[in-house]
């Protein structure tokens, strides 16, 4: 049992003081530490010299009395979790040494307030174009316009595609009505909204008669000008969305048959953007940057205040069905033909705000050269058949090149995408991810030292995918912190296993051509030639951000784990990582019987080295599981009486259905979207909240925060409880501040 023992008091020892053992309370720790978890906080504290252990008391309110205190068990260690504290209440903790059983004095006391989050203003569906009107694929920008007298205005746009014509079907045979794009408009913080606006009207328009059954007995029938996903970006007064449609009204148009569709034929599609100059208020008319002769696939849309970029993939025997082990549905462009290229084309920003068109598009990989042999890097497919072995001959084996990012900052253009190991199979199964500073965004070509190659960045034995880039202005004062690439990387085939490796740019001190976002600026370092494979093989092991094994771990060290869905956020010389992750692939992806949970990483000195893991999810059952995470940090603003809390990060991820191998089972229902926030840059987190306390189906949430952090503007998908149709809702959440 522990005994209390008050100052310099003391105990025991013999009759008449013959031998008497004087006992003296320990002292209390020097420094105690209380950071906030969710509903928690965890304690710590310095050592105390003859310590054997701790104890550790907390109570509600502003005064710690150890009357009414709460006690921990004596800890061994440096550490304790109080967990179930209520949000928003103020606690006291304070720390005590034990020594032979006997408890000093408790350390002066800690106050810490566990935040909560509030929502504030709900505004429903954006969406609503009639009942039997589905809308899906929401994106958002926001952006702060200069009026004609000075005047600053913040403007929230959001794009989303949504059923406005007759049926059609895609390669899995899913058949949905025709889809437009259609965008809405705010200019009161997300309170209220527009009438949405149709910027693509090609649902009701055909430029191709398909096979639409499989059968070569019926008549061909009108494909219409379905319209995929949208890209939205915001630079001041210009807005720019881009999306993938199959109205072609002159060209060439190509198309592919699709067996899980039952035979049935779809349409290439063109890749089409639409400009606002305005804010968003008023729309141009489209234009289409290709000709449907190849299938256009995954474009994305990158913008700083020099100007917008885009690229895209382009597949030359249309989409490819996936053929993956994991749990998505397949058929999302990771899967792609020989010589698939990626294109390119970018606009300054003073071109773009007077209205000039997007330049030609330009092949800024090299895939449909290698096997062609045409040299003109634009189609030059004349050997499509021997390329693609149905000519009589083996096949060519080539590259193709799939799921690009991009990124603007300054005038460069960086991008990054997974490309499969082509010429033979050389390096083995499975994909590079592959890298590309562009110096100058709107001339590429010109200042690729890779000549369209690109810089293998991942390691060529294993299998690398799902890029994605962090970039940040200005480099760390101490690290010369610029970059954080990110991408999963695995031993085995698509749908496996795999980590989130991390490569980081830096600007070298004293170097006046390195900037931090040039291949030979990474670490750990790129070989100089990783243009090639056995190049490649040679660079430094990226780091291994999640396996159970360390940084320095191999992917197989623990070949059950698994890690997805990864996501950055670099302020300075810190970096924050957040990914989906779960013990067991198989039991998580396949089985049903396990779960995937988020987890979150921070590094303080530009990633040479990480705290543990934190679960910010804790399911902690398997009939659920965590995907599509989301940040929004909080953004500078052009407005000089807008304060930017740079370290004000907030957090979003969508739960769903476990998934399971039973094909006969539909795909995983949507659950719910939480939203939480770290006032300090992912140190401590505060209480995690829903964008919808409702039963509906929620998910595809896109956040954007208030440069202060005191708000969230947020969009999302919604589908009620047996609703045939789902719609876009708006909310605009406010956050308690509570002081540092």
């Amino acid at each position: 049992m522990l005994g209390v023992l008050g100052g310099g008091s003391s105990c025991g020892g013999s009759a008449g003081g013959q031998g008497r053992a004087t006992l003296v309370a320990p002292v209390p720790p020097a420094t105690v530490d209380v950071v906030v978890v969710p509903e928690a906080v965890t304690v710590s504290w310095s050592r105390v010299e003859g310590a054997t252990g701790y104890v550790v008391y907390w109570c509600e309110g502003d005064v710690l009395t150890l009357a009414d205190a709460q006690r921990s068990p004596e800890v061994v260690g440096f550490a304790h979790v109080v967990p179930d504290l209520t949000p928003g209440a103020t606690y006291c903790f304070a720390v005590a040494a034990v020594h032979d059983a006997l408890v000093g004095l408790p350390s002066p006391d800690v106050i810490v307030r566990i935040p909560k989050f509030v929502p504030g203003i709900g505004t429903g569906p954006v969406s609503d174009l009639g009942p039997e009107s589905s809308a899906e694929k929401v994106r958002l920008a926001v952006t702060t316009v200069v009026g004609a007298g000075g005047a600053y205005e913040t403007v929230a746009v959001a794009a989303f595609q949504a059923g406005a014509g007759p049926e059609v079907w895609d390669a899995a045979g899913l058949r949905t009505a025709a889809r437009d794009i259609f965008v809405v408009r705010s200019t009161d913080g997300g309170r209220s909204w527009t009438a949405p606006m149709n910027v693509s009207g090609t649902a009701t328009s055909s430029s191709h008669d398909v096979d639409g059954d499989g059968d070569p007995t019926t008549p061909p029938v009108p494909y219409y000008g379905d319209c995929g996903k949208p890209s939205l970006v915001a630079q001041g007064a210009t807005v720019v969305v881009t999306w993938e449609g199959r109205y072609v009204a002159t060209g060439v148009q190509g198309s592919s048959v699709f067996s899980d569709a039952g035979g049935a034929e779809v349409p290439f599609a063109a890749v089409h953007v639409a400009r606002s100059v305005d804010g968003g208020r008023t729309w141009g008319a489209p234009e289409r940057l290709t000709d449907g002769s190849r299938d256009a696939n995954e474009t994305v849309l990158a913008s700083a205040s020099s100007g917008f970029a885009l690229v895209w993939q382009e597949d030359a025997l249309g989409l490819q069905p996936g053929d993956g082990e994991g749990p998505g549905d397949g058929g999302s462009g990771a899967r792609v033909s020989a010589g698939t290229d990626l294109w390119y084309t970018a606009l300054s920003a003073s071109d773009a705000a007077r209205g000039a068109r997007f330049p030609t598009p330009v092949a800024v990989t090299d895939n449909a050269i290698a096997f062609s042999g045409s040299g003109d890097g634009h189609g030059g497919l004349a050997s499509v058949a021997d390329a693609y072995g149905d000519g009589g001959g083996p096949p060519l084996v080539s590259p193709g090149a799939s799921r690009p990012v991009l990124l603007l900052v300054g005038k460069d253009a960086l991008l990054a995408y997974e490309e499969t190991k082509g010429g033979g199979g050389e390096g083995g199964e499975g994909k590079y991810v592959r890298y590309h500073d562009f110096t100058d965004f709107v001339a590429p070509l010109s200042t690729d030292a890779t000549a369209r190659a690109g810089t293998i960045v991942s390691d060529p034995a294993r299998n690398g995918r799902r890029p994605r880039i962090v970039v940040q202005q200005s480099a760390g004062a101490a690290t010369g912190l610029r970059l954080l690439l990110l991408w999963r990387e695995g031993a085995g085939r698509c749908g496996t296993s795999a980590d989130v490796v991390a490569r980081v740019g830096r600007a070298a001190v004293g170097d006046a051509a390195s900037t931090g976002l040039r291949p030979e600026d990474l670490v750990p370092a790129v070989a100089p030639d990783a243009v090639l494979p056995a190049g490649a093989a040679t660079s430094d092991r990226p780091w291994n951000l999640t396996s159970t094994q360390g940084l320095g771990a191999d992917t197989e060290d623990d070949a059950l784990e698994n890690a997805r869905a990864h996501r950055g956020v670099v302020r300075g010389d810190r970096i924050l990582v957040a990914y989906v992750w779960a013990a067991d692939r198989e039991a998580a992806d396949i089985e049903g019987t396990a779960w995937c949970d988020l987890y979150v990483r921070r590094s303080e000195d530009g990633g040479e080295s990480w705290d543990a893991p934190t679960n910010l999810s804790r399911l902690g059952t398997a009939s659920a599981t965590v995907v599509e995470p989301r940040f929004a940090p909080t953004p500078s603003s052009p407005d000089p009486a807008v304060v930017q809390r740079g370290d004000v990060v907030f957090l979003a991820w969508a739960t769903q259905e476990s998934f399971a191998a039973d094909p006969s089972r539909p795909p995983p229902t949507a659950l719910d979207v939480l939203v939480v926030r770290t006032p300090d840059f992912g140190r401590t987190w505060e209480e995690s909240g829903s964008l919808a306390a409702t039963t509906a189906a929620e998910q595809e949430a896109q956040l954007r925060a208030s440069p202060d952090g005191s708000s969230l503007l947020a969009v999302w998908v919604s589908q009620a409880a047996g609703a045939a149709v789902s719609r876009v809702l708006a909310g605009l959440f406010e956050v308690e501040l509570v002081p540092r």
